[in-house]
């Protein structure tokens, strides 16, 4: 049975969306000024096509970089063939990226995968050239508290959090080595997993990718998840030398990144949008003493904590020990589209948002930004969780939008009820009618026990209403609240993407794949049936 899909507009979910992105995919000109290409305008595609055509790429060095890790990973022949097809100077990119998240991360890690996919597949029909999906794993980032939670439900619908436990230091996570922790997560992960008929696959893949690096853990998910599409998974440190000249145009001046940042910040307010990107400092971290080090701009010298140098001897180091630097989250997407002939980004809601205070950033250093297309947004609605909102008559905008809903009397026990109050109150007449003519005081008696048994019933009947709504009602409101918004938030930020897979197993995922539509302009609702 082909899933349901329902669109929610963002405009109906302004509290759980970014207000630009929300404008922006409402089509408010005011946002198009900053991203004015969305996924309905093939011409930006074309464009972007075009502007890329004979650039100067280092399409050879990444090919051999990325050929060399992904035969040592095992990785399926597609993604072989994707990597290949990079070396051809027609070849284009979709990009997307995320941060390493334990065993792959929530749903919308496997959306953004999803959409690179999709979108790849009709920009190379409609462009006429190889299009290949990469997805950026940015393991240069130290946000460890990030990294280091996964939310499964448990058997009773409740949402349990799994957690490493790493150490918040300031460690990029590419450095993060822990394979105890990572084998009790694992092990978490096992037995939480429901027992569907797919728990076995999934168990499978979940130990078969086994790595002692939380980002190398995330790499090989993703590809045996996703490779068979021909995906290719990276981490920025594989390129680290090819990134370096433009790590150096953004030092070539005192502030530069900084001053594009907050122009393109001032930019955004002047149109009334938040700024989400705060300073930048210089725009890149170093990599020194076990940790990840914001560099800023103090005078004419380049100062972190623990340190200082003049620029000639920064931009030697540089040069010299390249994977001593990584970028801050303003220059990366620069970064990305300097070394690869990207023709999209794949962006979640809050990166749209981000990526539109650039504009001025990729000017000053002679970038050209790819067109920005939002990542599939979805709530994905299993079988008991929709017949659990069928029975209480609400709808997933108004979970979504935080709105109040309470459980109805089953109907079946309210027609009980309904049911017995008749034949009791058919009796007691029955009764009446037999002694009628025995007397006054008896008859008034008759009465009087006719009104106290009825009103026991009532009595009952709310009690056990009330009991209902207690004991199974109020359950059944919290197991949607917890299934639809875990933890307060969206399911697609909070719920891993294995636990759906374990549900669907990989048909029923792709099915999936093939009903949600990256150019949806709104968040969708599926309810599917396994």
């Amino acid at each position: 049975m082909r899933p349901h899909v329902e669109t929610i507009p963002y405009s109906r979910l302004s509290r759980r969306f970014a207000r630009f992105f929300v404008a922006w995919r409402d089509g408010d000109p005011r946002a198009a000024e900053f991203l004015p290409s969305a996924p309905s305008d093939p011409h930006a595609f074309k464009v972007a096509a075009e502007s890329r055509a004979g650039g100067r790429y280092p399409r050879m060095d990444l090919a051999d970089a990325l050929s060399a890790r992904h035969r040592e990973l095992g990785s399926p022949p597609p993604v072989l063939a994707s990597i290949e097809a990079l070396r051809c100077p027609d070849t284009l990119c979709v990009l997307a990226g995320q941060q390493p998240l334990l065993a792959g991360g929530p749903l919308f890690v496997a959306f953004k995968a999803m959409t690179a996919l999709a979108l790849a597949r009709d920009l190379e029909g409609r462009l006429g050239v190889r299009c290949i999906p990469l997805f950026w794993n940015h393991s240069d980032d130290h946000d460890i508290a990030e990294v280091d939670c996964l939310g499964v439900p448990d058997g009773e619908g409740r949402c349990r959090f799994i957690r490493a436990g790493f150490p918040a230091d300031r460690r990029p996570i590419r450095d993060l080595e822990d394979d105890a922790r990572l084998a009790e997560v694992r092990a978490a992960l096992v037995a939480v997993l429901p027992e569907t008929p797919h728990r076995d696959a999934v168990i499978q893949l979940v130990n078969s990718t086994r790595d002692a690096r939380p980002a190398g853990w995330f790499t090989r998910i993703l590809t045996r998840w996703f490779g068979e599409e021909g995906l290719v998974v990276f981490e920025p440190g594989w390129f680290a030398r090819q990134s370096a000249p433009v790590l150096a145009r953004a030092l070539e001046s005192p502030g530069l990144v900084a001053e594009a940042v907050d122009s393109g910040g001032r930019a955004l307010a002047a149109a009334g949008f938040p700024r989400l990107l705060p300073d930048p400092g210089a725009g890149i971290f170093l990599h020194e003493g076990g940790g990840r080090c914001r560099v800023e701009w103090t005078g004419d010298r380049l100062a972190w904590p623990g340190g200082e140098e003049a620029l000639p001897a920064m931009l030697r180091r540089l040069a010299d020990r390249p994977s001593d630097f990584s970028p801050g989250a303003a220059l990366r997407p620069v970064v990305q589209d300097a070394l690869f002939p990207s023709v999209a980004t794949v962006a979640g809601p809050n990166e749209a948002s981000y990526l539109a205070q650039l504009g001025p950033l990729y000017r000053r250093l002679g970038t050209v930004p790819a067109p920005v297309v939002p990542r599939i947004s979805a709530t994905i609605l299993g079988p008991s969780i929709a017949d659990a909102m069928e029975a209480c008559h609400v709808s997933c905008e108004t979970v979504l939008r935080g709105e109040s809903f309470a459980p109805p009397l089953p109907d079946a026990l309210g027609k009980c009820f309904a049911e017995a109050r008749r034949e009791v109150e058919a009796a007691l007449d029955r009764l009446g009618r037999a002694t009628v003519g025995w007397g006054a005081g008896l008859a008034l008696n008759h009465g009087k026990t006719r009104e106290r048994v009825l009103e026991s019933i009532d009595i009952y009947a709310r009690k056990v209403a009330t009991a209902s709504r207690r004991g199974g009602g109020d359950r059944c409101v919290e197991a949607i609240r917890s299934h639809l918004t875990p933890d307060g938030r969206m399911q697609e930020q909070v719920l891993s993407g294995l636990w759906l897979l374990a549900h669907l197993g990989v048909d029923g995922f792709a099915g999936l794949a093939d009903v949600l539509d990256y150019r949806a302009a709104g968040h969708q609702v599926v309810s599917v049936r396994t």
